[in-house]
């Protein structure tokens, strides 16, 4: 029983690592506004935000694992509340 919740919780994580990990790349493809690096006049990169790359990982991988991990934790509780009661209400 304890496996299956730990591979659930792995392949959340995995999910949350690559949506993170997505997001970031996406952001850096798409560097506009120079949030996630600066050029300078020849287009070489001069400076790299780690710091804003790590804050826009951290926020997407949070997002992902968090609900998904809470909404998890309440359907185990569930179950194991109904299968509780269905035990006591069996007659001897």
């Amino acid at each position: 029983m304890k496996k299956r919740y730990l591979f659930f919780f792995l392949i959340n994580l995995a999910i949350a690592i690559f949506v993170g990990i997505l997001m970031v790349i996406i952001g850096i493809s798409h560097n506009m506004q120079g949030e996630f690096y600066i050029t300078n006049d020849l287009g070489k990169i001069s400076s790299i935000d780690f710091g804003y790359i790590f804050l826009i990982f951290l926020s997407w991988f949070l997002s992902i694992l968090v609900p998904i991990q809470l909404v998890g934790g309440v359907v185990v509780f569930i179950k194991n509340l109904a299968s509780r009661n269905s035990s006591h209400d069996k007659p001897d």
